[in-house]
């Protein structure tokens, strides 16, 4: 126990102020930091979700690479540091390659090409009527929906598994984020 805090109150203290400035906490709230010994409803309060917010989080970061050159912010490149949510990138580098193009498309293209390549490989597909509610019980999935409304990119990875099932090639296009990916 640090020797700053006297002995019982490690958990009774007030959270440290949020990253984000917004000075609110919920006792539901989750907190982007590893390895945090408090409570829920001690940790500091995450952002409140918007529509399209990982896609702004995305080519904010791919803005600031063109920008500084650093696709990474300095505290994460000086050594071990706690994650924040909606400020850290967790992304390696190649995730680039599919963000930067957006720092000047049209915001919408983000959702109209993964959601349209998905549709067009299901109607080419053309599956039996029986399988229609699974499809829709995929839809209405809540990490489905939370995809396409906070414009996370999994919309991207499901677009390439499906245009890999079409077309073969997109399959072998190594995917932005990877889950061996060591910092």
């Amino acid at each position: 126990m640090p020797p700053s805090v006297p002995a019982g109150t490690l958990f009774k203290r007030e959270p440290d102020p949020p990253p984000c400035g917004c000075n609110r906490t919920h006792p539901r709230s989750r907190c982007g930091r590893v390895g945090d010994p408090r409570p829920a409803n001690d940790r500091h309060h995450v952002p409140e979700w918007e529509f399209g917010q990982d896609h702004r989080f995305y080519v904010d970061a791919a803005r600031r690479w063109l920008e500084t050159g650093s696709f990474y912010l300095p505290h994460q490149m000086a050594g071990p540091y706690s994650v924040t949510l909606m400020l850290d990138v967790l992304y390696p580098p190649t995730a680039l390659y599919l963000f930067a193009p957006f720092v000047r498309l049209p915001w919408i293209l983000w959702w109209l090409i993964p959601l349209a390549t998905i549709a067009s490989v299901v109607v080419w597909l053309r599956p039996a009527i029986w399988s229609w509610p699974l499809l829709a019980l995929t839809i209405l999935w809540p990490r489905t929906l939370g995809a396409v409304i906070y414009g996370n990119m999994d919309m991207w990875v499901a677009a390439g598994l499906a245009a890999g099932i079409r077309w073969g090639w997109p399959a072998a296009v190594p995917p932005a984020r990877s889950c061996s990916c060591r910092f």
